[in-house]
């Protein structure tokens, strides 16, 4: 598991109002790629960002597997490759370590952490779907794995921020991993916004 561990920015509304604000520009930008790489670009993708500028924020809200699998896709290439174009996303934290550091942490989580932040950590390396209840529709990989995608609210933050316990590291156990995630959350509760993190 060589993959990283990024935390973005996104507004307060959360990744679903970013989404509709430059839906837009993606269709323009992904028309013009899935011309050109169309394996690279796939159609189901420009279909679904589509679907999400003629309809909105409903086209966004799964309610069967293929459904998600669809929407996680999109939200994939728009959270990677339509964000290395145009930088849509801010920083959180300038600090990232690889993912697996973070899948260390369980044991620690099980005994330090109340069981809200546990379920939050355990979103943001398997990711969480917008826009539904991840606990019962998870987030959906493709094949390829091009990596997840979860977001923590501002209210989330804000809990997340304040729970001592699982920010309060006892004995030499994974500080790096906390000191990143406090960063973000800090930074995130500063400017009253919400958390996108991106595993790839």
């Amino acid at each position: 598991m060589g993959i990283r561990l990024y935390f973005y920015l996104a507004p307060s509304e959360g990744l679903s109002a970013l989404i509709l604000e430059h839906i837009e520009l993606f269709v323009v930008w992904f028309e013009d790629l899935h011309l050109e790489y169309p394996d690279e670009f796939p159609e189901d993708v420009l279909v679904s960002a589509k679907k999400i500028e003629h309809d909105g924020i409903v086209a966004l809200q799964a309610q069967t597997v293929q459904q998600a699998a669809l929407i996680d896709n999109f939200v994939m290439y728009f959270c990677v490759d339509f964000d290395n174009s145009y930088q849509i996303l801010k920083s959180a934290s300038e600090s990232w370590i690889k993912s697996y550091h973070y899948i260390e942490c369980r044991p620690w989580l099980e005994v330090h952490c109340s069981p809200a932040f546990e379920t939050l950590w355990i979103f943001m390396l398997k990711g969480r779907g917008i826009e539904r209840d991840s606990s019962l529709l998870p987030f959906e990989h493709e094949p390829h794995e091009r990596g997840s995608i979860a977001y923590w609210t501002p209210q989330e933050c804000t809990e997340m921020l304040n729970d001592r316990r699982p920010l309060t590291i006892p004995e030499a156990e994974p500080i790096f991993c906390v000191r990143i995630v406090r960063e973000a959350l800090q930074t995130a509760v500063d400017q009253q916004a919400s958390i996108v993190i991106l595993v790839n």
